[in-house]
């Protein structure tokens, strides 16, 4: 695919099986290079009726420290690294300035940006809805230029460290994560990333989660109300099964969909198991829930605006969300 050329695949994929696809027929999955790049894939997607997509970026090796505001074209050779060479080695993973010299902190310390002191991502947010970015730092007079503005002060710049890589190998500091998301996870799943569009919201902001690599099925809501075990049988004979959760970001997308409704998902009361019968410890009760019930004849849902879970008799009727696979109509 030419640059910045973007082609929305509908059939759902996990991320291995979407990389060798778009290798295959186009070139590689997506790299986002900038915040136009990022809108043009969002008016790409706007209408479409999936809760996310895949991205090329996928976690590497080694961590790598990078500018914030990822522009290709406002870096002049050697001006991305010329300073960042200079940083002492860290096992922290955000960048700011003191006393004329780069220096790494922890993201949630409480820095200097326009007068406040908040946390980096705040900071770098911040910077993005008024301004562009927080600041790159490329050559002496820019160094000099932010030596004279901050004076005693120690200020954040956009500075940050990660592992994440692009599938392609191009390089792109272009980040987009939800603002609970940290910079740096040293979590030892395998991650890849997907572009999390609200497409139930008039503005989606498309802001980036973290996903499994090997998530392939979609969530779709029907609205049609059925019990519970109605709703399991439409599920299996249409799509795979009732909606099971494994992951909170997973969550995030059903409580999506239900948008405040009541609806059944693949859990019931036999010591809580899963519809599909494939594990998964994962609950989300509102606290007043006991771990354990002795209500056999109780199937799981979403109860509410808060999108937290609960148990309700099965024999009731509500929309449902069924688990679908690439396969399902």
């Amino acid at each position: 695919v030419p640059h910045s050329q973007f082609v929305f695949i509908k059939t759902p994929k996990t991320w291995y099986e979407a990389q060798s696809y778009c290798r295959e027929k186009c070139f590689d999955l997506a790299t986002i290079n900038s915040m136009t790049e990022m809108k043009t894939v969002l008016e790409l997607v706007k209408n479409q009726n999936y809760d996310a997509a895949w991205i090329g970026l996928w976690k590497g090796g080694a961590a790598t420290w990078h500018w914030s505001l990822a522009d290709e074209d406002f870096y002049k050779e050697g001006e991305r690294n010329y300073f960042i060479s200079t940083m002492a080695p860290s096992d922290v993973n955000c960048g700011g300035y003191y006393q004329g010299k780069l220096a790494s902190y922890y993201c949630a310390d409480q820095y200097i940006v326009n007068s406040q002191s908040m946390g980096w991502t705040t900071a770098r947010d911040y910077c993005r809805t008024y301004y562009t970015d927080l600041a790159s730092l490329r050559n002496n007079a820019e160094n000099q230029m932010i030596q004279n503005v901050s004076g005693q002060m120690t200020v954040w710049l956009g500075l940050f460290r990660d592992k994440w890589e692009w599938s392609d190998q191009t390089y792109s500091s272009m980040r987009y994560w939800k603002s609970d998301i940290s910079v740096f996870s040293t979590t030892n799943v395998d991650f890849s990333l997907s572009i999390f569009v609200i497409l139930y919201e008039f503005s989606p902001t498309g802001l980036w989660v973290q996903s499994s690599c090997d998530l392939h099925y979609k969530y779709v809501l029907f609205k049609t109300p059925k019990t519970w075990y109605q709703a399991q049988s439409y599920c299996r004979q249409n799509c795979v099964d009732l909606a099971v959760i494994r992951y909170l970001d997973e969550m995030k997308i059903i409580n999506g969909l239900a948008n405040g409704e009541q609806v059944w998902l693949g859990l019931f009361n036999d010591g809580w198991v899963s519809s599909d019968n494939t594990y998964t410890s994962f609950r989300d009760w509102p606290p007043e829930q006991k771990f354990w019930s002795d209500n056999f004849g109780e199937c799981g849902a979403v109860k509410n605006e808060s999108g937290r879970w609960g148990s309700l008799p099965c024999s009731e009727a509500h929309p449902f969300v069924c688990k679908c696979s690439e396969q399902s109509s």
